[in-house]
């Protein structure tokens, strides 16, 4: 399971600026609440919390529960107070918003929960490596 994880992090960072190009085009001439981009976030912020829930055996993943409680209660309440929830297209705007909001924050901790159970050496970060390139890029043309 580690290995396949790991996989689909580096996968899924190496596609995440075509997944929100598409987003972006998309919601440029179609108007839908809930965007494709979402969805696929959606589904990998899922598969981190299973993987954190049920296999991950570091010391961070106590802060990662409390933090996806904390917002998970948030947004509860967040809803309990709201009055035009009856309104579907009201309903989809908000739960957009706050998906926006909590994205990052989530990741975030997510990865401190990874990065803590794969051991990750400054040679095995694809990311790392695409960051020096482009730093690399930038500092010999300027």
């Amino acid at each position: 399971m580690k290995k396949n994880i790991k996989k689909i992090n580096y996968l899924f960072f190496l596609i995440l600026p075509f997944i929100d190009l598409i987003t972006g085009l998309v919601s440029r001439f179609i108007d839908l609440p809930i965007s494709i981009g979402m969805i696929i976030k959606g589904f990998y912020i899922l598969l981190i919390i299973i993987y954190i829930l049920f296999y991950s055996k570091s010391n961070h993943k106590k802060k990662f529960i409390i933090y996806t409680s904390l917002c998970a209660i948030f947004t509860l309440l967040y809803f309990i107070t709201k009055t035009d929830l009856l309104n579907t297209k009201y309903l989809f705007n908000e739960i957009s918003t706050l998906f926006k909001t909590f994205f990052a924050s989530i990741i975030f901790f997510a990865f401190l929960v990874m990065f803590d159970d794969f051991k990750y050496e400054e040679k095995d970060i694809i990311i790392n490596n695409i960051c020096n390139i482009i730093s690399r890029t930038y500092h010999n043309k300027y």
